[in-house]
């Protein structure tokens, strides 16, 4: 899986398959691939709207979290001084 830039809105497909791997994945091949996620997801947007994973399922929840609380500390104003 090649590291993903910024995120443009959409999942690439390469991260899309690689996700649906990991929800097919027996219990060793999951571990795995969460080891190879986290070394190489630059960008938690992609994982979150990625349709690879439903929607309820704990790692797409988690990485919409992220990117909230991302979003929110860089585009908040900074307080005076």
């Amino acid at each position: 899986m090649a590291k993903h830039k910024k995120h443009t809105g959409r999942p690439s497909s390469d991260l899309d398959a690689f996700l649906s791997e990991l929800s097919h994945a027996t219990p060793d091949r999951r571990r795995e691939l969460h080891v190879l996620l986290q070394g190489r997801l630059t960008d938690p947007g992609q994982l979150a709207d990625s349709p690879a994973l439903p929607a309820s399922h704990p790692l797409r929840r988690q990485a919409a979290l992220v990117q909230r609380l991302f979003n929110a500390v860089t585009t908040a104003p900074l307080p005076p001084g």
